[in-house]
């Protein structure tokens, strides 16, 4: 993806996922997060009251970071994220990622930040809430995503 072809409003592709046990519990052992809600049914079920094991915050921060970037793009940075979590994911869950520019400010050289608005839905219920900022590439542009110092990008990010 290159700033030249993006747009304020601009809609990111819809991508579904139909959340397993499999991807609740490897995220959480991956993460080190070994709250019994996240992998020990019985307990979810009886003593937490979720009803199922639930996806951790990590996991969540994980798959909105691999959205913005699979839509960004190999030659883009990730630069901050920020997330809120409104309701349970839970295996069986079909999992609906979209997503939207809400703000594009140009940088030196044809690099411009760009601020995403992420929704993770099952159905209607938002499940998860996310900001996240990436830099794009010019098209023609000699500066590296990477070129940019942290401190001078903060007025422009989420």
């Amino acid at each position: 993806m290159f700033s030249e072809s993006v747009s304020l409003g601009d809609d990111l592709p819809v991508l579904q996922h139909k959340v397993t046990a499999k991807d609740v519990v490897s995220g959480a052992a991956a993460s080190r997060d070994w709250q019994p809600l996240h992998h020990d049914y019985p307990h979810a079920v009886e003593r937490a009251g979720t009803g199922n094991i639930i996806m951790n915050t990590s996991t969540q921060q994980g798959w909105v970071s691999r959205y913005a970037t699979d839509w960004a793009g190999p030659a883009a940075r990730f630069f901050a994220i920020s997330i809120k979590m409104k309701s349970s994911l839970c295996p069986g869950d079909e999992l609906s990622f979209s997503g939207k520019i809400n703000q594009v400010s140009a940088l030196a050289d044809g690099l411009a930040m760009v601020n995403l608005a992420i929704i993770m839905s099952v159905g209607d219920r938002v499940a998860t809430e996310a900001a996240v900022s990436v830099i794009l590439p010019g098209k023609n542009s000699r500066s590296s995503v990477w070129d940019c110092a942290g401190e001078s990008l903060r007025e422009h990010a989420l």
